[in-house]
């Protein structure tokens, strides 16, 4: 009688594990994957990932604005081909729906090697925090890092 009970439970437990969620149901969705969507998605801090050509860059954003107005991304680029020399700074531009458009203003990341990372950071003016908080959708592009344009949408 023991031995049918605790068949009948060890079932039972079989059957509610898998009729519960699965791990892959409590995770965030994966870098590539466009979860949520505008400001929402981008002060989460969702990383996005382009494989153009020989570099795969991954640029997850670092939360909302700091007190000083700047808005900063952790870069992460990584190839075994490339020299990554590039100037960062100068081939970024952050775009939104809401109108918003500015340069990078600095790269802290070092210059050459084939795995580089540091933060891109873009300086914003009152108005321009403006135009961020209103924006539906914000844009990265990177320009000429083995590939014509890297697009990181949120």
């Amino acid at each position: 009688m023991n031995k049918r009970l605790s068949f009948v439970i060890a079932v039972g437990l079989l059957i509610l594990a898998a009729c519960g969620p699965s791990a892959d149901d409590n995770q965030a969705s994966g870098p590539t994957a466009e979860a949520g969507g505008g400001v929402a998605a981008f002060m989460e801090g969702q990383p996005r990932v382009d494989d153009q050509g020989a570099v795969t860059v991954t640029v997850t954003p670092m939360g909302r604005p700091a007190a000083d107005g700047s808005l900063a991304f952790e870069v992460a680029m990584n190839t075994h081909s490339v020299d990554l020399v590039m100037p960062l700074a100068a081939l970024a531009t952050l775009t939104s729906d809401s109108g918003l458009s500015l340069p990078a203003d600095s790269w802290d990341g070092p210059q050459g090697g084939h795995h580089v990372s540091g933060t891109l950071t873009f300086a914003l003016t009152p108005e321009q925090l403006k135009l961020l908080e209103s924006a539906g959708s914000l844009t990265l592009t990177i320009r000429d890092v083995d590939a014509p344009e890297r697009k990181f949408s949120w």
